[in-house]
């Protein structure tokens, strides 16, 4: 068992519009696990954030807003989006430039995008977690300061985000496993202790968000 503190780490935050947005968008996330990652995504160096499973964008907004007030790098919010036939593949991957029709998600997303203001600050890409590694190689490959684990909540697909994504986070960096608290979902919290136990992670907690910084 990881030993846990309780902790919002100490940082600037746009209470008021930052909270505003986020209110008015639907999602599984309490207003101290968006207090952590607005101060997460303002506190941490050292590269850019990477968000497994988006949705509307609740925690993308709070990420990409922390992030943005602070002067630093853009959210890539990894998201399949319902991803339907109408997409486009390239390469085999399916690329968030080549999208013809998608799903009522995704507008709702990037209409949520848009109201919020940060049309710049955040980067979807349209595919599963193991699709989007390949794309992020291929456009982006920036070390990961900040990695936000919120997507298929089964052990194995949990798992499988922590293999292919855990490495590009440096000394310094963060990933943080959404619902890995409680007993609803037994395979994140699972995954993410047994992750994080370890000399080379000083763990902490708030709600339902488990999370290390990397020694």
């Amino acid at each position: 068992m990881v030993a846990l503190t309780d902790a919002v780490p100490s940082g600037r935050f746009d209470r008021d519009s930052t909270r505003r947005k986020c209110s008015r968008i639907h999602g599984w996330l309490t207003d101290p696990e968006r207090d952590l990652l607005y101060n997460l995504a303002h506190n941490t160096l050292g590269g850019v954030i990477v968000e497994i499973g988006s949705w509307q964008g609740k925690s993308t907004i709070a990420l990409a807003s922390g992030s943005k007030h602070a002067g630093r790098g853009r959210v890539y919010a990894v998201d399949p989006f319902c991803k339907s036939d109408a997409m486009k593949m390239i390469d085999g991957i399916y690329d968030v430039w080549a999208i013809t029709q998608v799903d009522d998600t995704y507008d709702k997303f990037m209409a949520n995008v848009a109201e919020a203001d940060l049309w710049n600050d955040i980067v979807p890409i349209v595919a599963v977690s193991a699709e989007a590694v390949a794309l992020y190689e291929q456009r982006h490959n920036y070390p990961i300061r900040l990695l936000f684990i919120d997507g298929c909540h089964e052990g194995s697909y949990v798992q499988k985000d922590w293999d292919l994504w855990s490495p590009r986070v440096p000394s310094g960096g963060v990933i943080a496993f959404h619902d890995a608290i409680g007993e609803t979902y037994p395979g994140v919290g699972k995954v993410a202790e047994h992750a994080l136990n370890s000399a080379d992670w000083e763990v902490s907690r708030c709600d339902s968000i488990l999370y290390g910084t990397r020694r």
